[in-house]
């Protein structure tokens, strides 16, 4: 994989992980699941909790839970990296949906040169984290 595409792997991850991390935030409340009426008559329900909101309520649990682990998973990976490296991800891919380069090197006060051999570098880094292993990882 040549560096243009591990940047556009690693974008797409750190964008996903603005998704989740709002969705956590917002702590999602479970969908409403369709109910169509039956005509038979039902015997011994009994009032229970019936399957269609069971499933719905299992199934974003268990969204829930793979959300969660992806945010720590990427967390993870960043506290891995050097500090210089650590700031540029996270100023550039994890605060802020629409941060430019140039926004950061300036905020951090470093050049343009300077600035893009770090961040290419972490970009490097995190790819190496998150595709060989060295992180339990799912990707998308």
């Amino acid at each position: 994989m040549d560096k243009k595409e591990k940047g556009r792997f690693i974008e797409g991850e750190f964008s996903r992980y603005r998704l989740f991390k709002r969705l956590e935030a917002m702590r999602q409340v479970v969908p409403e699941t369709k109910m169509t009426a039956s005509y038979e008559p039902q015997y011994g329900h009994g009032g229970g909790v019936s399957k269609p909101v069971e499933n719905a309520v299992v199934n974003e649990m268990v969204k829930r839970e793979q959300r969660q682990t992806f945010i720590a998973v990427i967390e993870k990976a960043v506290s891995l990296l050097d500090a210089e490296e650590r700031e540029i991800i996270e100023c550039r891919y994890m605060k802020k949906d629409y941060c430019y380069d140039v926004h950061v090197y300036e905020t951090i006060g470093i050049s343009h040169k300077l600035y893009t051999i770090r961040r290419d570098a972490a970009i490097e880094n995190l790819y190496l984290l998150l595709s060989v292993g060295a992180i339990e990882y799912v990707p998308s």
